[in-house]
């Protein structure tokens, strides 16, 4: 007979009481003991890993042989406060920015001081995923359970974390995702296996990456708080089942099923994947189907490396930049305001946000209907007025420019690097 598991202490057992007292599969002393002994390795310590970290802190993941590993590459920012709540306004207002891994790491162990947690303070890359996944199941005894928690915030980083976790490893490794944009979320975990099941990997729910216009990021779409809160809670959830083995028949483990929830309307739904006799992986899946095309780390770094990521909308969050003839210097505008018109191509929502003073809004998506119509320009080419054309970061304002120039207004120009460059160099309006 092997090893009787030792008795929980008595300050465990006072911590943990009130989960303790639950019946089985998530009570008692074995539940609870699977749990301190877990391994966990969570990518991204933003808005999703901000009440699944401290949630798990607080279950004792980690808080007894095993341990969390954070990675994370980002710096704490006031813009990540409405939403990120496990980081603080002191983390912040520090110089340099605290990073998102330590800032988390002291709330977890604020919560919980027995939580063991390391911190990776990269960005996963194509060049370091295989790397960082392989170092960490080194780590994990063969009788701890183990698993990876996806709190990204983009498309490449999904892939690539489903890929390694999909392929052949040392022992399986589930992976916990979710993802959420606007008022929208979703939540599912892959490349599940318990005795019964065989779940599908991301690919086979998604066997390419939408166009870079196809989707949005939060930083361009924007999110509600309590959104990200409800997802990274469910993910939390579906992290503890998974750590205790249950079977998606029995528990509901989201393994082969897509929660996805509107709360702008209070709509949730579950999309399930098709599955014969319980393998829910497609047959034609590039990772694990019957003939799959990427078959090692490497194969999928290569093809994660071209996936750029979302492209924001025409709202002048692009990354491109108009033709330099066309710009002028958020510092030389600033000088030019007593001479000229300045037009603020943003949506009427952020225009309402803030704005330059003395500025006109004609969003971008409705300029030329805006122009058709006369209005405050006032008429095509008129006597070379000069216009100067704002947007958020300054690719909007650069179209806009060509589409005046196009219709006439050929002294107008784009003020190249828009709100944020201004909030920089001129000041008067906030950086968002």
């Amino acid at each position: 007979m092997g090893d009787a598991p030792l008795p929980l202490t008595s300050s465990e057992v006072s911590r943990y009481s009130r989960q303790l007292l639950l019946p089985p599969p998530f009570g008692g002393p074995a539940a609870l003991r699977r749990l301190l002994s877990s391994h966990l390795l969570v990518v991204g310590a933003g808005g999703l890993a901000s009440p699944l970290l401290l949630y798990l802190a607080a279950a004792g993941v980690g808080a007894g042989e095993g341990s969390v590993t954070l990675v994370d590459g980002d710096r704490v920012d006031a813009s990540n406060l409405h939403r990120q709540i496990a980081h603080t306004q002191a983390g912040a207002d520090a110089t340099p920015k605290q990073l998102k891994v330590d800032s988390a790491k002291e709330r977890m162990r604020a919560l919980n001081p027995a939580v063991r947690v390391a911190t990776i303070a990269e960005d996963l890359t194509p060049g370091n995923a295989a790397g960082l996944v392989g170092n960490f199941l080194a780590g994990v005894p063969p009788e701890a359970a183990c698993a990876v928690v996806d709190c990204s915030d983009n498309p490449r980083t999904r892939y690539l974390l489903s890929d390694i976790t999909a392929l052949p490893l040392p022992r399986p490794l589930p992976l916990v995702s979710a993802a959420c944009v606007g008022t929208d979320s979703l939540v599912t975990v892959y490349n599940y296996r318990t005795p019964t099941h065989t779940g599908p990997c991301y690919r086979c729910v998604y066997p390419s990456p939408p166009p870079d216009n196809g989707c949005n990021s939060c930083s361009d779409a924007g999110v509600l708080g309590p959104v990200v809160g409800l997802a990274g809670t469910r993910q939390a959830l579906e992290t503890v089942k998974v750590l205790l083995g249950l079977d998606p028949a029995e528990h509901g483990v989201l393994s082969g099923t897509v929660a996805v929830f509107d709360a702008c309307y209070g709509v949730g739904r579950d999309v399930r994947v098709r599955g014969e006799g319980g393998d829910y992986r497609k047959k034609t899946c590039q990772v694990c189907g019957e003939n799959p095309t990427i078959r090692t780390p490497e194969e999928s770094a290569a093809v994660c490396a071209g996936y750029v990521g979302p492209t924001p909308p025409d709202d002048g969050s692009a990354s491109s930049a108009p033709p330099s003839g066309e710009e002028v210097t958020a510092a030389a505008a600033a000088d030019m305001l007593g001479r000229a018109v300045l037009l603020d191509v943003r949506e009427a929502n952020q225009f309402e946000m803030f704005h330059v003073e003395g500025a006109i809004n004609m969003p971008l998506s409705s300029l030329e209907a805006e122009l058709d119509k006369g209005g405050e320009l006032g008429a095509e080419g008129e006597a070379g007025k000069l216009v100067l054309v704002m947007c958020r970061r300054g690719v909007a304002s650069g179209k806009a420019v060509q589409i005046l120039r196009g219709r006439g207004w050929s002294n107008a120009w784009s003020v190249k690097g828009g709100m944020r460059e201004w909030a920089n160099s001129v000041g008067g309006v906030p950086w968002y």
